[in-house]
């Protein structure tokens, strides 16, 4: 009411009342801010209803009237969602030797009649990208199989990126094979416009979150507000040395084994509203009704792998890939041949280290190596090794730690194959492809390692990465073995 009585002593001094309301009420009472009660009573609740309004159009349509959701009808499997949080406790990890303390993000995935964790993804960075959302989605589906009507998401990311949706055509512009189709084949999608869109979400993230207070290195949900001033003097301590991290914090394998604990936990623990009675693992049972789509062994390459139409231009094929600075090129014999055309390109958004082209009609598959990044042709053979260093650093992004909730309930899984008639061979050829790729690449490895051996043995430094093309690696071995034959030659004229 205190505000009630500024806002109706100030309408007093600037004459917005009426004359009978003035002539009642004394114009010069002894305290400054007094408004008669009557007065009060009567503009506060007035003053209420505006008070939103005032503020602006979005907190009003946040504190107004809103649509209550209804999952009654719905059956356990018909819709998932997912959500991203930063959970109020430090963990410690470390990275090339480097310590570091973070909370992380995490990405819990939950079905939304029975309130089940499905699963959930760990980010151990400040940040998550679209690659680790479809990453989430991948291994949910591999496990349970997809939602039979859509995932809930909310805007930003979830809703923007193409790795998960796709580029639909607009009109008869745009083939429909030249589209980048994401995951929009298999599933549909759906996001909320308000906070309240994701209630369920929301709230399970909220008992998860009330399940953590009691572990080490939690600095409650609102980091700053909070103050859990003992934690931060630990934080405090640990970066500057004085203290070991063990000493106050949880590892990262430690927490990930902890968190899954308490996730079992509260699937297992009957809730209250909409399941009132139920765990949700029991009203996953209760609610289950018919089978899941789920893309089976020989077509799930299409899951796993991003497809795009893009242009072979004179340097290549280049890629954006979420996490890393520099756009991936690949390029070979094959794409020379190609340059000015556009080709189907089939990738896997968490691995960038090789490609698979076909043509529109999804035929003749060719997997391509990613190319290496060269330093300037002037450095010299060391600082092309230190440069080539700093690029697959630049190039490593952090590695999203996944989590399944296996389903433990009384009645199997049920789940309906999805796949196209075509699509086994083209499986077969990508994989025979890659594999293909895979071990040509670990062979050189492995043969640059043994002549990295023999050239230490014989008092040779190699300059690290920047000699791993062919003719170093032959020039190498032929150095390595003429000083072998000199020093065989040496020892005999000793003898």
């Amino acid at each position: 009411m205190a505000g009630a009585s500024v806002k109706a002593g100030a309408a007093l001094k600037r004459n917005e009342l009426s004359l009978e309301v003035t002539q009642h009420y004394a114009a010069n009472p002894s305290c400054k801010s007094y408004v008669p009660h009557s007065l009060r009573e009567k503009l506060a609740p007035e003053i209420k209803r505006l008070l939103d309004s005032h503020h602006g159009s979005h907190r009003s349509k946040m504190r107004g009237a809103y649509i209550q959701a209804d999952w009654s009808d719905t059956a356990a499997g018909d819709v998932y969602s997912a959500d991203d949080c930063t959970l109020g406790i430090y963990f410690y990890k470390y990275v090339d030797g480097e310590l570091r303390l973070v909370r992380g993000q995490f990405l819990p995935m939950i079905d939304c009649r029975s309130n089940l964790v499905l699963g959930f993804a760990i980010v151990p960075e400040r940040n998550y990208t679209a690659v680790m959302i479809r990453g989430l989605i991948r291994r949910v589906h591999q496990t349970y199989g997809f939602p039979r009507k859509y995932f809930l998401f909310e805007g930003g990311i979830w809703k923007r990126s193409k790795i998960i949706k796709g580029v639909e055509a607009k009109g008869d512009a745009v083939p429909f094979e030249e589209t980048e189709m994401g995951l929009r084949s298999w599933v549909g999608f759906r996001h909320a416009k308000t906070a309240r869109g994701k209630g369920k979400m929301e709230r399970v993230i909220g008992l998860l979150q009330n399940r953590l207070e009691p572990y080490p290195g939690y600095v409650g949900r609102d980091e700053i507000n909070d103050s859990y001033e003992r934690v931060q003097k630990q934080l405090a301590e640990v970066r500057a040395g004085k203290a070991t991290p063990e000493k106050y914090f949880l590892e990262e394998s430690q927490w990930l084994v902890l968190i899954e604990k308490e996730i079992e936990e509260y699937n297992h623990e009957v809730q209250t509203g909409s399941i009132v009675g139920k765990s949700p693992l029991e009203a996953w049972d209760a609610y289950f009704t018919e089978e899941l789509n789920h893309l089976d062994a020989p077509f799930e390459y299409l899951l796993a792998n991003h497809r795009a139409p893009y242009l072979v231009t004179k340097n290549g094929i280049g890629i954006k890939f979420s996490g890393i600075q520099n756009r991936c090129w690949y390029r070979n014999e094959h794409t020379s041949k190609l340059i000015g055309e556009k080709v189907l390109v089939w990738y896997d958004p968490e691995a960038p280290e090789a490609i698979t082209i076909t043509d529109f009609q999804r035929q003749n598959p060719i997997t391509i190596p990613r190319a290496e990044d060269a330093p300037g042709t002037t450095a010299t053979p060391e600082m092309m090794a230190a440069a080539y260093a700093s690029v697959k650093a630049q190039n490593s992004h952090a590695l999203t730690v996944y989590r399944i909730i296996a389903p433990k309930f009384r009645r199997n899984i049920l789940r309906r194959t999805v796949g196209l008639s075509d699509a086994i061979a083209l499986d077969q050829q990508i994989t025979e492809q890659r594999n293909a790729v895979t071990v040509k690449q670990k062979d050189k490895s492995r043969r640059f390692n043994s002549l990295r051996q023999a050239a230490s043995a014989a008092g040779l430094a190699l300059p690290g990465s920047a000699a791993r093309s062919e003719s170093t690696m032959q020039a190498t071995s032929d150095l390595i073995e003429l000083m072998q034959k000199r020093r065989q030659t040496e020892r005999e004229q000793n003898e």
